[in-house]
């Protein structure tokens, strides 16, 4: 993972919550329709994951002309970490994320994993850097199904206080 070798020496800021919050929800909870992403309460449309596209390579785009919010991905051990909801702002032992968003309306660049016993955090939210600290006040993350028919959910509330919610499915 590109951020986790930089960010090694950084230590976790966040919450902890309780882990059992990785049951899989039902996919329609976050309250948006397929391929929509809602960031500071305004609605995009996103084109659909390409189906049999392992997750580490999915990137969606708005379609709005020039893209103004691109997905640009995210990493998760896929085996392990598919099919059950993750708390970004509370990782726990044996997770780990990356997650990617490049444009004119959000640049969100982040990573959590667990290293030496503890969370760990690095994140960047429109040219400001968090050190040490996640950029999720709260916040869920989860990849359902399998590479062929694949829903990406993220439901979350970033340090700048705005909200951003996402539901991608496979075409």
């Amino acid at each position: 993972m590109m951020f986790v070798a930089a960010a090694a020496m950084m230590f976790a800021a966040c919450d902890k919550d309780d882990p059992e919050e990785t049951q899989q929800p039902n996919n329609t909870q976050i309250g948006i329709a397929d391929n929509t992403l809602v960031y500071d309460g305004v609605t995009y449309q996103m084109t659909p994951l390409p189906a049999g596209n392992a997750p580490s390579s999915a990137s969606k785009d708005s379609i709005d002309g020039e893209p103004k919010i691109f997905f640009d991905g995210y990493h998760f051990r896929d085996e392990e970490m598919r099919n059950k909801t993750y708390n970004l702002a509370a990782i726990v032992e044996g997770e780990e994320y990356s997650i990617r968003f490049m444009g004119s309306v959000l640049d969100l660049n982040c990573s959590g994993w667990w290293e030496a016993g503890q969370a760990m955090y690095w994140g960047e939210i429109d040219g400001h850097e968090y050190e040490n600290e996640c950029v999720f006040t709260s916040g869920t993350f989860g990849i359902y199904g399998d590479v062929n028919n694949t829903t990406v959910i993220l439901d979350c509330v970033l340090k700048t206080g705005k909200s951003l919610k996402m539901k991608l499915v496979t075409e």
